[in-house]
């Protein structure tokens, strides 16, 4: 897997150096210019990873509580809050939602209200209000928090459909 970055506008890329010699990365979330999270998969450890930058340039991974799992997306509000959405590797998958208060020094697993499925993309527009959304067997799978997570409410999705991305729009008070 490879991270590249640009700092012209895309007409230079740079590879990045990362820890993961043989995976793939699933999504990067940037915080500045230097700083910036993602999430992927190791084949040479057979477990999910997560990636930090400082710097820009050097990619290391990070602690990870769930590593038979796979994540999808990483979302990160600020340098402090974030989430991370995935499932467990074993069958039945499980949903799973990491979150950091800690500007990801740790990661805790929360609780779903479903027991099966995937998710694709978790979402916050504020520290308390965050979306997630995937499938499982019945289909599309929206979930709902208002609490930053602490607590999950699953939310009524069109029926046979899987969800993959999920947007908000942020307007001005």
């Amino acid at each position: 897997p490879v991270i590249f970055k640009t700092v012209n506008g895309g007409q230079q890329w740079v590879r990045q150096t990362s820890p993961i010699t043989n995976g793939r990365i699933n999504d990067v979330h940037l915080l500045t210019e230097t700083e910036a999270w993602s999430v992927g998969f190791d084949k040479n450890t057979n477990q999910s990873v997560i990636l930090q930058t400082t710097n820009g340039t050097t990619w290391t991974k990070a602690t990870n509580p769930v590593p038979q799992s796979t994540f999808n997306d990483i979302f990160f509000l600020d340098a402090t809050h974030g989430w991370i959405a995935g499932a467990t590797s074993v069958n039945p998958k499980q949903p799973i939602v990491l979150t950091t208060s800690d500007g990801g020094q740790t990661w805790t697993r929360q609780t779903m209200p479903i027991s099966e499925g995937t998710l694709k993309e978790v979402v916050f527009y504020n520290e308390f209000a965050g979306w997630a959304v995937g499938f499982n067997n019945s289909g599309g799978v929206i979930l709902k928090t208002s609490n930053g997570g602490t607590s999950w409410t699953k939310v009524s999705a069109p029926p046979g459909n899987e969800i993959s991305s999920i947007s908000i729009l942020k307007q001005s008070p």
